[in-house]
């Protein structure tokens, strides 16, 4: 059971969502409670939950854990609304996928509410995370819910299920108007933005038609092609950034691609490499030129392609906190030959007991010489 929950993700709004990791809705921190009090409270919800719902201890803690409303409700309502659940035929998968069902404090309100939905509850209930007054708001919409559930199937090709969870986790899609849904769905499809990236993103309808217009004119202007949904996000310092280290990446690259490139620029084969860079995926979003000045870098100091291949952490480092630390290393006599690239890419906490080791070894050392 508890290997499936681990793998039991749900998607919302494309995002892969799993609840033992995040939830639906932020909240805010509560610092009343002494540590304490909520240790013994997690505690007792953790048994309620194992007791309730068939679980074991590990994954009935990761629910309490990873979802913070856990803190501030207790076994009884846990027990109530689990037999309410019960009552409605909600499963224990459903409830397992939407842990904080139980949290609800009007819960039995909501589900009357969302019962006038005419599908099937272990689809719709989702909806129950949505804030009272905005749910009830939108039940008794002019064309009810209902509608725009269909709408949101047919629009994504996507079921009732899926269109609830993006209704519950994207609150402006209950009231947004479907003809401006639409017409931007239309605008992101002409410029590349496939339906299920779009699913992913959905914040990207929130947008104004003339911010949206401004966007694409500056994506057009820089000959942009392959349009994410985050450059529509993003502010347009970050964008323009983007696109100067792209166009530099290409300068450099030619008709190479990065691997070829990098594995010239190191004296190896593209394969260590692509071990090199799925080892550090940081090194995938890190500019061609970067990587480029920090093995010249690295090389003028006498390092070799074979020492930077096996320290490949040393790319991610700045070279200015690099340089520094080779002169305070040189400076306690430690010649080039005998640094280290492990010992350079430690965090400063570590490299400053390595220092201190060495200066201890140095003056011990002058000591015997005397």
């Amino acid at each position: 059971m508890l290997k499936q929950f681990f793998h039991r993700n749900i998607t919302v709004s494309g995002i892969l969502y799993n609840p033992l990791f995040q939830s639906f809705f932020l909240t805010r921190r509560f610092t009343t409670s002494t540590n304490e009090e909520l240790t013994e409270n997690r505690k007792q919800l953790q048994l309620s939950l194992q007791t309730l719902l068939g679980i074991k201890p590990m994954l009935a803690m990761c629910i309490v854990t990873s979802n913070k409303q856990f803190i501030r409700t207790n076994e009884h309502i846990l027990s109530k609304n689990y037999q309410l659940c019960v009552n409605e035929n909600i499963s224990t998968d459903t409830i397992l996928k939407y842990p904080l069902i139980l949290v609800q404090t009007d819960l039995l309100n909501k589900i009357q509410n969302i019962k006038t939905i005419p599908i099937d509850l272990n689809s719709t209930i989702v909806l129950s995370l949505i804030n009272s007054k905005r749910l009830e708001l939108f039940i008794q919409s002019s064309e009810g819910p209902l509608w725009r559930i269909e709408k949101l199937c047919k629009m994504f090709s996507i079921s009732e299920n899926r269109a609830c969870e993006l209704l519950g986790s994207r609150p402006f899609l209950l009231t947004k108007d479907f003809n401006h849904l639409e017409t931007y769905m239309k605008l992101f499809e002409d410029i590349g933005i496939s339906k299920e990236d779009m699913l992913k993103d959905m914040w990207i309808f929130k947008y104004s038609e003339s911010f949206l217009s401004k966007r694409f004119k500056i994506l057009r202007e820089q000959g942009v092609k392959k349009i994410k949904t985050w450059m529509i996000r993003c502010p347009e310092e970050t964008l323009l950034k983007h696109i100067q280290r792209v166009t530099q990446n290409q300068n450099i690259l030619g008709e190479n691609s990065a691997a070829e490139y990098l594995s010239a620029k190191l004296d190896c084969t593209e394969s260590v490499v692509n071990f090199i860079i799925n080892k550090h995926k940081q090194l995938k979003t890190t500019s061609v030129l970067k990587l480029c000045q920090t093995i010249d870098f690295l090389y003028k100091y006498g390092f070799t392609s074979k020492q930077i291949c096996g320290v490949p952490k040393i790319l991610l480092h700045s070279t200015k906190t690099t340089e520094k630390r080779i002169k305070e290393l040189t400076d306690l006599g430690i010649t080039l030959r005998e640094i280290n690239l492990y010992i350079l890419t430690k965090s400063q906490k570590q490299y400053m007991q390595h220092v201190t080791v060495l200066k201890s070894k140095s003056k011990t050392k002058r000591k015997s010489v005397k």
